[in-house]
């Protein structure tokens, strides 16, 4: 009892509701603006990832025709020069040699010491690891094999290739690198590659249209709980000072019979 010996009064029904339908709108809010942050990260690393993906699909492609420019150039002149680049580009790919620095940018087209001051060796990474390492999908990962292993099966021919021009026979070489079943060989390796890229390009762009959609249903959300909050919080303001002029109404009358 309270010290007029009146009992306390009791919370009314609606405002013990009105605080606990606050307090289920706080934790919606909660819910949804981490959901939103964490869709966000998300995103981030997807586009990341997409990012790394098409960079070392690229690679694949662009190290397909540095062999194909260094085999077509040792054909053609005898030089050994070209025959050892082609042979790093070989041993960079299957992880037998150092990987440089941002390998997937411009890298044999620039001359030394430019080249190697803008791209120091790292350590040896085969394409092959790099590309197992990133998020693609199964029938993706089919594409790259079938890519990497009508490569593989081309640098075949580049080495006989050279080794028709080390036995005095340039002509042939010439012939077989430039012929109609080398291009065809050369289109077996590039068209995985192209479906690979557009798939990759297609599947992140859907999931990123899946996540906005998921985002504008959930910015809606915390639009609406917001909302309701704020009537709710109206609700209470307006009960309080209800009962505080009925309180007010009341007092002369409770002080005239407490005197």
């Amino acid at each position: 009892m309270s010290s007029n010996g009146k009992q306390p009064r009791k919370p009314s029904r609606f405002l013990i509701i009105t605080v606990i339908v606050e307090l289920v709108i706080i934790g919606v809010l909660a819910w949804a603006v981490l959901q939103l942050r964490g869709g966000i990260e998300a995103a981030h690393v997807r586009d990341r990832q997409a990012t790394e993906m098409l960079l070392a699909t690229y690679t694949l492609r662009q190290s397909s025709d540095y062999l194909s420019r260094f085999a077509r150039s040792y054909a053609a002149t005898g030089d050994p020069a070209w025959r050892d680049l082609y042979q790093q580009v070989l041993d960079i790919r299957r992880g037998e040699a150092l990987r440089p620095k941002n390998y997937e940018s411009v890298y044999w087209d620039l001359i030394e010491p430019y080249r190697s001051n803008a791209h120091p060796l790292l350590y040896p990474q085969s394409l092959r690891n790099i590309l197992e390492g990133l998020p693609f999908t199964p029938a993706e990962m089919d594409l790259l094999q079938e890519a990497e292993t009508e490569s593989e099966g081309l640098a075949e021919v580049e080495l006989a290739a050279f080794e028709a021009v080390e036995a005095q026979r340039p002509e042939a070489a010439v012939e077989a690198l430039f012929s109609v079943d080398y291009l065809r060989a050369k289109h077996a390796i590039m068209q995985p590659i192209d479906e690979l890229m557009i798939e990759v390009r297609e599947r992140i762009a859907a999931e990123r249209e899946d996540w906005l959609t998921r985002a504008e249903g959930l910015l809606a959300l915390v639009i609406w709980a917001s909302v309701f909050a704020a009537v709710a919080n109206l609700a209470l303001l307006l009960a309080a000072r209800r009962r505080y002029t009925r309180a007010e109404k009341l007092r002369p009358f409770s002080n005239q019979f407490s005197g």
